[in-house]
C-alpha cells in the first residue's frame, strides 16, 4: 500500500478497482475532478504481468489519495482455478474462464480495501 497526498474538500471516498489503463484512468481523473471525490485505487494481482512501480506512479500522478495492490493468486488459484479445473469450465468448449473466475475474488478483495480505507463508495471501469 502506498499513501499519497489527500485531496482537502471531498465529498468522500471512493475504493476504484483501478488498472492503470486508459478507461479507469479516465475514469479516476473525473471521480477527482469532476465529482470531487477522494479516490482510493484498488489493484488486485492476480497472476498477470504488470509493471506495478509505473501503475503506482500513473495513479499517484492522476490524483489517487492511496494504490492499494492486494496479492491474491494464491486465493484465485485455490479458491477458483482449481475448481473450475475440476469441472473443466470452458466457454464455447474451448476457452479457459480466467478473467470471469478472476472476478469474484477481486471484488471480494476490493470490497474489504473500501472497508478498511472507510470509503462509502466502490467503483469499477
Amino acid at each position: 500500500m502506498q499513501s499519497f497526498s489527500a485531496s482537502t474538500a471531498s465529498k468522500g471516498k471512493v475504493c476504484l478497482a483501478y488498472s492503470g489503463g486508459l478507461d479507469t484512468s479516465c475514469i479516476l481523473k473525473w471521480l477527482i475532478n469532476d465529482r470531487g471525490y477522494d479516490v482510493v485505487c484498488f489493484l488486485a494481482d492476480v497472476g498477470q504481468e504488470e509493471d506495478w512501480d509505473q501503475v503506482r506512479a500513473k495513479a499517484k500522478k492522476l490524483g489517487a489519495s492511496k494504490m492499494v495492490i492486494t496479492d491474491l493468486r494464491k486465493e484465485f488459484v485455490e479458491d477458483f482455478c482449481f475448481r473450475a479445473i475440476q469441472c473443466n469450465a470452458q466457454y464455447q468448449g474451448r476457452y479457459l474462464l480466467g478473467t470471469s473466475l478472476a472476478r469474484p475474488v477481486i471484488a471480494r478483495a476490493q470490497m474489504k480495501v473500501a472497508q478498511e480505507e472507510g470509503c462509502q463508495f466502490v467503483s469499477h471501469g
